[in-house]
Parts: C-alpha cells; structure tokens; sequence
C-alpha cells in the first residue's frame, strides 16, 4: 500500500505532540525521510504551535453541554406537538345525521391552507434540530 501525503497529514497531529503509536511514528518518520520538501515544513514549529498547547474547557463545560441538549430535545418535542397538531386539526370533521363532513375543509378551505403552511414550518424547525442533535453539533 502506496502512502500519500494526505494519510500523513492525518497522522501529524498526534504524531507531533507524542501520542502516535510506534508504528504510526515510524511510518510517518519514513515518509519524511522520502519527502524532504514536506518534512521541512513539519520540522518547521511555528505552523504547528496551537498543537502543542493544551486544550483547556471551562469547569462546568458538560454541564453546560447537558443543558443545551436538554433544551434542544425540549424544543423539538415541542415543535413535534405543534407540527402534529397544526397537521391534523384542518381534518377536524363534524358528525351530523349520521354522515360525516370535514369541517374545515368544506368551510374554510383558506383557514386549512394556514394551518398546513404554519405545520410545515413546524416540521422544518422539528427536523432541523433533529438533524443537529444527531450530527452532535449541541
């Protein structure tokens, strides 16, 4: 398997701060000593600074993660229930004699219109924040 400078820059984080394996470390160190144009430019230090520097989160940094989520899957139940609710509701229907009518949809055609444009904004908040819950970006 041919090595490409691409699997290397995968490697290089962990590589430059100490934490790659033996045989990542000696496959990356092989590589550079085949590119001496790339390995000049890992060797150069001041491009991989923020590397070396230890990444602090503030103390209650999950507290915080957790209180977002929370409040994130509050509001997509929320924006569910009134999608659903502005969905179904232009169905309503209304017995009489023994015959079904739906009430809106026979009266107010414009009303159900309403309803459903408010719905689908609904469902579109509901499945954006079901999107970023699931990509993880809380």
């Amino acid at each position: 398997m041919k090595v490409t400078r691409e699997v290397i820059n995968d490697l290089l984080p962990a590589y430059l701060v100490g934490e790659a394996s033996d045989d990542s470390r000696a496959l990356v160190e092989e590589f550079l000593r085949g590119d001496p144009e790339f390995a000049a430019l890992v060797r150069n230090e001041q491009s991989f600074e923020l590397l070396k520097q230890p990444i602090t989160l503030a103390a209650d940094h999950e507290k915080q993660s957790l209180t977002r989520l929370k409040r994130l899957i509050k509001l997509q139940t929320w924006f569910l229930a009134l999608a659903l609710f502005f969905s179904v509701v232009p169905f309503s229907v209304k017995i009489e004699d023994g015959s079904i009518s739906f009430f809106m949809l026979q009266n107010t055609t414009w009303l159900a219109a309403i309803y459903w444009s408010i719905a689908a904004l609904f469902w579109l908040g509901y499945f954006l924040i079901r999107r970023r819950l699931r990509v993880g970006g809380i």
